[in-house]
């Protein structure tokens, strides 16, 4: 029996996991709280992380959770932003 590899190594970002698997890199939106909207989070982090690590990357996965792959826009983030004078 071989070691069983734990798929996300990398996890010190709140709302996204990730790791590799050779030249493979996998890549999961994990805001399982808000059925992995997107908000401003979401995209700073993995940018953050595609910029970190893209002299490693050869092949890109974009993950979701089980349930849901992404259901878009976070609204209620875009509204309390507007609300708070944010853009």
């Amino acid at each position: 029996m071989g070691i069983v590899k734990e798929k996300y190594q990398i996890d010190h970002y709140q709302t996204i996991r990730a790791g590799f698997d050779g030249p493979v890199c996998f890549l999961q939106i994990y805001r399982p709280e808000a059925n992995n909207t997107i908000n401003d989070l979401v995209a700073d982090e993995c940018k953050d992380f595609l910029q970190t690590y893209k002299d490693s990357i050869h092949i890109l996965v974009v993950e979701g959770l089980p349930e849901v792959f992404c259901f878009g826009a976070d609204f209620q983030a875009i509204v309390q932003n507007l609300s708070s004078g944010k853009e």
